[in-house]
């Protein structure tokens, strides 16, 4: 049985991963727009979806990343029987750095874009 905070642990971190999922889709669908000739505006407005998913991303998984570190925390003072498994952070240390890289690369985008 899981507590509620296990629980909002869990929900948490598969919105990180569903942001991360939607990051990757508006890339695919961005890239697809400049194959299709998609209007500027739609361009625009992917880019500015990808920028605020990204930024949640990054947000909610050093969020989740503080959680886990604050267990293992308590755990090493209390020396309490360890049933979390570190493969939780590993995978959202790669979800933060994964968002981080798109993040500035959007905003490299972006100020490349504004100097035409």
């Amino acid at each position: 049985m899981q507590t509620k905070t296990d629980l909002l642990e869990n929900t948490l971190q598969r919105i990180v991963y569903f942001l991360f999922i939607y990051s990757i889709l508006l890339i695919l669908l961005y890239l697809l727009g400049n194959y299709q000739y998609f209007l500027e505006q739609t361009q625009y407005t992917f880019l500015k979806l990808l920028e605020i998913t990204s930024l949640f991303g990054v947000i909610l998984g050093f969020y989740c990343l503080s959680y886990n570190a604050m267990f293992f925390i308590v755990i090493a003072i209390y020396k309490l029987p360890v049933k979390k498994n570190i493969h939780k952070i590993a995978i959202n240390l790669l979800m933060i750095f994964l968002n981080i890289i798109i993040f500035i690369f959007l905003k490299m985008l972006v100020v490349w874009f504004s100097s035409y």
